[in-house]
């Protein structure tokens, strides 16, 4: 809105040969932009606030199963609980991020947990400190095996070798970026 009544207003004024005409046109143009100078109001919220209200992650006008891995087909419904332990129980509850999940349980025989979120990879599970295979094949979702007995499990998003390639090289032409400007600024200013 702004630029095409900046443009708009530059363009009548340049045709106008008038000058009350060039100084009513440039206070019509402050008067129907002010509304745009008054600072926005920011609610500081972190993803937890909107991944917990479906009116985000579901939907029509909202990304719902984009999100969606190659492994998982259309959700028509949301899990009840983001972890489901087979044969077994939570019993302490450590680290509790999005990107990290750390806790205790308790198996009365050998069992399955099921993390309720997409696996992608970079997701590893971890049972007493020793990386387990993690089955997702069939839903997308990640699923793990946990033998009898007290287990710490810790099920975490590290990154991939293309990730740490991918960061190497993005801060690699960040720098070639910063010394190529600096050598210009001063070929410039020594010519």
């Amino acid at each position: 809105m702004i630029p095409s009544i900046a443009f708009l207003t530059a363009y009548l004024a340049k045709k106008s040969k008038k000058p009350y005409v060039v100084i009513a046109l440039a206070i019509m143009a402050v008067v129907f932009t002010f509304s745009y100078t008054r600072k926005v109001q920011y609610s500081s919220r972190n993803e937890e606030y909107y991944l917990a209200r479906s009116n985000f992650t579901d939907g029509t006008s909202s990304m719902g199963n984009s999100f969606s891995t190659i492994w998982t087909g259309w959700k028509e419904t949301r899990p009840q609980s983001e972890i489901v332990i087979q044969n077994g129980k939570m019993t302490k509850q450590g680290t509790w991020k999005y990107l990290k999940k750390e806790f205790t349980v308790t198996m009365d025989s050998e069992g399955t947990m099921t993390f309720n979120t997409l696996y992608f990879p970079g997701w590893i599970a971890m049972v007493d400190g020793k990386e387990v295979p993690i089955t997702y094949k069939a839903d997308g979702i990640i699923h793990f095996a946990i033998p009898f007995g007290e287990h710490t499990v810790r099920v975490l998003f590290v990154d991939t070798l293309v990730r740490t390639v991918g960061n190497i090289l993005s801060i690699i032409s960040f720098v070639g970026v910063v010394i190529w400007s600096i050598i210009a600024v001063y070929a410039r200013r020594h010519k």
